[in-house]
């Protein structure tokens, strides 16, 4: 029997929060229009529909809480009524809209506008399920309890994810790698095949590519046929089900439930370690909503797949039984689907062939230190031998005929990787992957530290069970780590770490269960501050997330020092491009790392100290604003001693052009077996200026450079003539086709000089290319 007065009390709210926001989409279809602004693309239609949505699912989710459950009720109550407080929110859109034509920037204004909509209602349901999540932590039943929790811990990450890349293909085009997954995609579900040519001629890639698309480097093109080398393997087939469901649009839902789906099963993982529910949400949090989680939990890459097979994969071996296993149907149905899981990771990436293997020997671990006899674990042992060949063999065949040897193409290609690995220093991409300014995990969510302070407070026994994870994200980092395009530019940052960032990011649950202390709130607070900016920023605007491995950051440079007038690249560690205090710099932060895990070692076993929420409020603003202009005076201050030529910072007028002009380094291949990813290139007569900052007025200039002749004439030299202010200084003649290292002292007459290069050579279409100058 239908209960007709709780489906009104129901429905009527419903109804009228509806017809508040169809209003509001209603008005913003004309507003654009009425007020003689032009909407770039689709952005009017697209906050017509984005915003009412929004409010609509967000007051679907607070009444629906409310209906089902009497935990539920009392906890979502009080935040239901923050949450109606933000349709106040909507007058503001619509002011922005009417007041466009006056505004200076009135599309980043609603830009910004609608972020905050969707973060501030996030942060306002998430605050719901926290105190939801506090009644649920005396319940007995804790495995019952945590997938009750991890359905809606779900459902809030798709929502949010879905929103905020609604919100981003209405800003910007597929990039890299994507826009070949997807033809590669359509021409299976199209085609039945994945060769391309007919693809490329028909434009098959207009409705996810605003512009031409061009084969990738590496794919094997001839007259009739093109396959693609970079993009093979399983991936563009598992993205069937979403493409064929709704193009570049259902690609991207089924890519943020693939991320919410991985948030879920490292919320479990970090209960099943430290049996908390609150610190598993805080270690779900943070993950799921910074950087790297929340760029690619919509970019169309297998890394966000392959992290979910493997955090599951560990899940599932950590949870095989262990006893009578001959007999145990959960545990050969478990079996299998490791087998599966195992074979579709390898299958995706063939770089995941190391993480495979990591897992593979977790499980034969877990076996072997089950109870029960030798004879028996011998066999078990034969067993897995046997198995492992025959999956391989399987590989094989599955590799041939479905991929067309692509696997063995990429692991027997010695000469290339001969070619590439020469004159490499992994411990570029060692440290690179934390620290690097374009492309470290902790440049850009400095909240991982707590993760590292997680690990050193581990108990003994909890790190018996946490080994097997550090070893795996370990193999992980040091394969990529060998690596020269370990950054894999010019993708958005932490690619190639992604797959076992999960497996490192569980331990901040474990520095969560610390006692209250102020020193423990203040470091959170600080690093909160640098990680949400980031995250902020990228989300705001996904240009900014782009960098090309050049060893300069673009939103460092572009947004802030150019605007500051402070060059903030300096004083940030780049390990594309080594400066002289790089080693220093990289002891200084494992040194800060240390330090934290020791200090935090001992907070954790003296008496605890005292906690203050408006004391470790003060300490955050403190320490905060120290840090911000502290950094800037250190900018302020610091010398300069590399200038990159075709940088933009202490760089005045300039003629000429960048070479390579790709962008992308998979298309320079020799700049990056040189480790130069872009010059400078000079012709006849053509000037450019630098402003460097000097320690004295005495110092020595180093130039590297190289010559560009024409092909009519043996090689001569090119003469660069230095001038301060008009003033000659010196000249340096370029004798060399081949990269050299040119110096020469000079003598000026102030520490902020003017420094002006002129190129002077005999043919026009001579040139002089510079990649960098160098102060000494």
């Amino acid at each position: 029997m239908i209960n007709v007065t709780r489906l009104v009390n129901l429905l009527l709210p419903l109804l009228m929060r509806y017809g508040i926001a169809a209003a509001f989409g209603y008005a913003t279809t004309y507003l654009w229009m009425l007020a003689g602004v032009d909407a770039p693309g689709n952005w009017s239609r697209f906050y017509a529909l984005a915003i009412p949505v929004c409010y609509a699912l967000f007051s679907t989710a607070y009444l629906f809480m409310q209906r089902v459950n009497e935990g539920y009720q009392a906890a979502f109550r009080r935040w239901q009524q923050y949450d109606d407080a933000s349709y106040l929110l909507l007058l503001g859109f619509l002011g922005i809209q009417i007041a466009a034509p006056a505004l200076p920037a009135p599309y980043f204004l609603c830009s910004a506008l609608y972020l905050v909509m969707i973060f501030g209602k996030a942060a306002l349901w998430c605050g719901g399920v926290r105190e939801y999540i506090a009644t649920l932590s005396q319940s007995k039943n804790e495995a019952a309890s945590a997938r009750q929790l991890v359905r809606l811990l779900v459902l809030t990450a798709f929502g949010v994810y879905a929103m905020i890349s609604w919100y981003h293909q209405s800003r910007i085009t597929t990039t890299g790698d994507e826009p070949h997954y997807l033809l590669i995609t359509h021409s299976l579900w199209h085609d039945g095949d994945t060769n391309l040519f007919n693809n490329y001629q028909q434009h098959d890639y207009t409705s996810f590519y605003w512009d031409k698309l061009e084969p990738a480097f590496g794919d094997q093109v001839n007259k009739t046929t093109i396959y693609s080398y970079r993009h093979k393997g399983l991936y563009p087939h598992t993205l069937l089900p979403g493409y064929v469901i709704g193009g570049r649009f259902g690609v991207t839902l089924q890519m943020n439930l693939i991320a919410a789906l991985l948030m879920g099963q490292v919320f479990l993982l970090a209960v099943e370690l430290f049996h908390s529910f609150s610190a598993a949400f805080v270690a779900w949090a943070v993950m799921g909503f910074t950087i790297p989680c929340l760029v690619y939990m919509g970019q169309i890459y297998p890394e966000t797949l392959a992290a979910l097979l493997i955090v599951w994969s560990v899940r599932l071996i950590r949870n095989l039984p262990e006893d009578r296993i001959w007999r145990n149907r959960r545990f050969w149905i478990g079996g299998g689907l490791l087998i599966g899981s195992l074979l579709l990771l390898v299958l995706l990436k063939t770089r995941y062939l190391p993480l495979a293997g990591a897992l593979i020997l977790f499980f034969l671990i877990r076996m072997i230190q089950r109870k029960g006899r030798l004879t028996q674990k011998l066999v078990f042992l034969a067993g897995i031998v046997v198995l492992f060949a025959l999956l391989s063999a399987v590989a094989m065949l599955a590799d041939k005929y479905l991929l067309g040897g692509m696997f063995l193409a990429r692991i027997s290609d010695s000469r290339y990787m001969s070619w590439m690995l020469q004159g490499y220093n992994p411990l570029s991409g060692l440290f690179g992957l934390l620290f690097d300014q374009e492309y470290g995990l902790l440049f850009y969510t400095p909240l991982y530290l707590l993760a590292f302070i997680g690990i050193g407070l581990l108990t003994r026994g909890e790190l018996a069970q946490a080994l097997p994870l550090l070893m795996i994200a370990g193999i992980n980092h040091l394969t990529v780590a060998l690596w020269p395009l370990w950054h894999a530019a010019p993708t958005p940052p932490v690619r190639y770490l992604l797959p076992t960032i999960p497996l490192m990011g569980i331990f901040i649950a474990k520095f969560w269960q610390l006692p209250k202390t102020n020193v423990k709130y203040a470091l959170t607070g600080v690093l909160l501050f640098w990680s949400g900016a980031a995250a902020w920023t990228m989300t705001l605007n996904p240009w900014w997330r782009y960098n090309w491995a050049d060893g300069t950051n673009n939103f460092l440079e572009e947004l802030l020092s150019l605007r500051l007038s402070v060059d903030l690249v300096r004083i940030f560690p780049s390990y594309t491009r080594p400066t002289d205090h790089l080693a220093l710099v990289t002891a200084a932060c494992l040194v800060l790392i240390g330090g934290l895990i020791a200090g935090f070692r001992y907070e954790a076993y003296k008496r605890p100290s005292s906690y203050a929420p408006d004391t470790a409020l003060a300490l955050v603003f403190v320490m905060t604003g120290a840090l911000v202009f502290g950094g800037l005076l250190v900018a302020k201050w610091f010398p300069t001693r590399v200038i990159e030529a075709e940088d933009r910072l202490n760089i005045g007028a300039r003629d000429g052009e960048r070479v390579p002009i790709a962008l992308d380094p998979w298309d320079n291949q020799q700049y990056l077996r040189e480790w130069r990813y872009f010059g400078w290139k000079l012709e006849a007569n053509q000037r450019m200026t630098l402003f460097p900052k000097l320690t004295r007025p005495n110092i020595t200039l180093a130039i590297n450079a190289r010559t560009k002749l024409s092909p009519k004439k043996a090689a001569s030299p090119l003469i660069l003539h230095i001038l301060s202010k008009n003033e000659p200084l010196a000249s340096i003649t370029l004798t060399s086709a081949a990269w050299q290292t040119y110096t020469v002292p000079l003598l000026m007459n102030s520490r902020r000089p003017e420094l002006t290069f002129i190129v002077e050579t005999m043919d026009a279409k001579d040139a002089a290319i510079i990649d960098q100058f160098r102060f000494r």
